[in-house]
């Protein structure tokens, strides 16, 4: 049977949500597919540590074991915090509500 399935639709590699957290990641589908990124922010939450470092050390083990230009992640936490920490040369996101609309592509853009 030809074809490949990718990191998007599996669980823990390019999403994940409970009461704690969501994450989306993309990037490099076999990779993430081996480390499944998003369930290991989620564990992180919920052992108690912040979004944005879950986040940062998840991206440090991917990097560390991978190199650069594979993965990007968004987060958001239970009260509505979000971040993204990628290591690629840039990925697009966007906060928008009633009151903001901000995009950013590239390390250093801050919504």
């Amino acid at each position: 049977m030809p074809g490949r399935v990718g990191d998007s639709p599996i669980p823990g590699a390019g999403y994940y949500a409970t009461t704690n957290v969501a994450v989306s990641s993309t990037g490099i589908g076999e990779l993430i597919l081996r480390v499944l990124p998003a369930k290991e922010v989620d564990m992180l939450v919920s052992m108690g540590f912040p979004l944005e470092s879950s986040l940062e050390a998840v991206l440090g083990k991917m990097t560390s074991l991978f190199g650069e230009g594979i993965v990007g992640m968004i987060g958001l936490d239970k009260q509505g915090n979000g971040h993204a920490v990628f290591n690629t040369k840039g990925m697009a996101r966007g906060v928008m509500s009633k009151d903001v609309k901000k995009v950013a592509v590239f390390q250093g853009d801050r919504i």
